[in-house]
């Protein structure tokens, strides 16, 4: 069965492991070293992204494993006139 959910701090291990998976799939990750950076930095911005909800973010389960996900990063810039709060994604 596959449910979404949307990702709180009791995902982000399941995050990392996605993205991890995603990086080796594209090559983008040469060593352990390098694979430690990643999770270290990346398990360093959820915690702060989540916590300000300039993080958004859903997950997809199939029988309690992750599956997939989606992220959406919200940040803000100075106002003009088609977007007076200057918050995008």
């Amino acid at each position: 069965m596959l449910n979404i959910i949307k990702v709180s701090f009791e995902h982000i291990d399941k995050i990392i492991s996605l993205r991890l998976a995603l990086l080796k799939e594209l090559g983008e990750l040469n060593s352990p070293e390098d694979e430690l950076l990643m999770e270290t930095s990346t398990r360093d911005y959820l915690q702060k992204a989540l916590s300000n909800n300039e993080f958004i973010s859903y997950m997809a389960e199939m029988n309690g494993e992750p599956v997939s996900i989606s992220g959406m990063v919200l940040f803000k810039r100075p106002p003009y006139l088609e977007n007076l709060q200057g918050i995008e994604a």
